[in-house]
């Protein structure tokens, strides 16, 4: 076979072989992977299912190379994977203390009632500082894992098919099969996150962020940009809705095109958002370049001025509390275009009269009742889109 083309290679591991890969770092989570979110009772359904020899599909596990170094990521089956370790090691994480993670972005058109996902993974149990400060990881054997599994953040699992003094042999004797995939080298940085992406096409429990996270791998140093820290503590109406950064940037990289967002319409936006916030995270890596794109180009000074620009003058503008889709977007929009993609400097010693200027296009917007239960669909998102821009163009230094 030819090594420019992809491979595939297929077979089973022992459960007790996949926790000992785990353990020893053989076999490692790519950044763009969820995490853990199954239920105590998920995990011992597992367990019960591989007791019964039911089919339980296999792990898909990818070869990465980087730098020299060899990786095996695991693109598809974190859950089965985790489930198996902790049931090895009969605990579960506590949901109680372990800090839950909010993976939830604002829509516009919907209430969001998203469960709490917890901020753990099974690389959590090998996640060290080293003498810098950095978390790295350092593989472990099963007294350590054992010796750190603290009752405060771990809780029994009691409903195991096996006990403790059985426990060896159903690991050694219990199989899970696996996917081997072998990229050529030339297309293995997008070949991973497009697969990730294509098994959990259509899976109700994959979010809109964590599947379009996939894409941000696709080359190294954009997920800053697409996601930057600065945005993370921007919430619209409720504490756990995010504002969808990438929202933002996609308008403005549509408008700044030709001044008008007549492009979006032509894909039907409001009845595909998410093709076309991901149609732009791809234009923006230089990946499959279309001739008549929405966008216009990325450049890394766009990244920069995130970075600098936008951060002062969000800590310095930007209300504590955004009520609405309709007041975060006149307040941003205008905001993002001028610091980020114009890179020009808002003048915050008139900031009081800017303040004034948004507030009172916001309940004038407000007052209109059309446009309030329809702030989704696109000509209401381009007024406000190219109100907020008219009102800050009016406050540069």
């Amino acid at each position: 076979m030819s090594e420019s083309k992809n491979k595939v290679y297929y077979g089973e591991y022992t459960l007790k072989h996949w926790v000992e890969m785990m353990l020893n770092g053989q076999i490692v989570l790519p950044e763009y992977q969820r995490s853990f979110v199954w239920s105590q009772e998920q995990v011992e359904n597992l367990i019960d299912t591989i007791e019964e020899e039911r089919f339980v599909p296999p792990v898909t596990i990818g070869l990465y190379e980087k730098n020299g170094e060899k990786i095996n990521y695991i693109i598809d089956g974190q859950q089965r994977l985790t489930s198996i370790l902790l049931a090895y090691f009969g605990c579960f994480p506590n949901i109680k203390k372990i800090k839950h993670k909010n993976e939830n972005i604002y829509a516009e058109d919907s209430s969001i009632n998203s469960d709490e996902i917890l901020d753990w993974t099974f690389s959590n149990l090998f996640q060290e500082r080293n003498e810098n400060g950095k978390i790295e990881f350092a593989p472990k054997n099963e007294d350590e894992i054992k010796n750190s599994l603290s009752k405060e953040f771990y809780e029994p699992l009691e409903n195991l098919p096996f006990v403790e003094s059985g426990r060896k042999e159903f690991f050694e004797n219990h199989f899970l099969g696996f996917c081997y995939l072998i990229p050529a080298k030339e297309n293995q940085d997008e070949y991973f996150p497009n697969v990730f992406r294509e098994i959990n096409v259509g899976g109700k429990n994959l979010s809109l962020l964590e599947s379009r996270e996939s894409l941000y791998f696709l080359k190294t140093g954009f997920k800053e940009f697409f996601d930057p820290p600065i945005a993370k503590n921007i919430f619209v109406a409720r504490k756990n809705n995010r504002i969808d950064f990438v929202r933002y940037l996609a308008f403005l990289f549509s408008y700044e095109k030709d001044k008008n967002l007549n492009s979006v319409q032509k894909i039907r936006y409001s009845k595909d958002k998410e093709n076309f916030y991901e149609k732009f995270i791809v234009h923006s890596m230089g990946e499959n370049p279309e001739k008549n794109s929405f966008f216009i180009k990325y450049e890394e000074k766009y990244k920069t001025n995130i970075t600098k620009k936008l951060k002062d003058v969000l800590e310095s503008l930007l209300p504590q509390k955004l009520n609405s889709i309709i007041e975060a977007d006149l307040y941003l929009f205008g905001m993002i275009y001028f610091t980020v993609l114009r890179g020009e400097e808002i003048d915050l010693d008139r900031k009081l009269d800017l303040e004034t200027s948004i507030e009172n296009k916001i309940a004038e917007i407000n007052g209109n009742i059309k446009h309030k239960n329809n702030r989704s669909d696109i000509e209401y998102v381009s007024e406000r889109l190219k109100a907020s821009v008219e009102i800050y163009g009016g406050f540069l230094k």
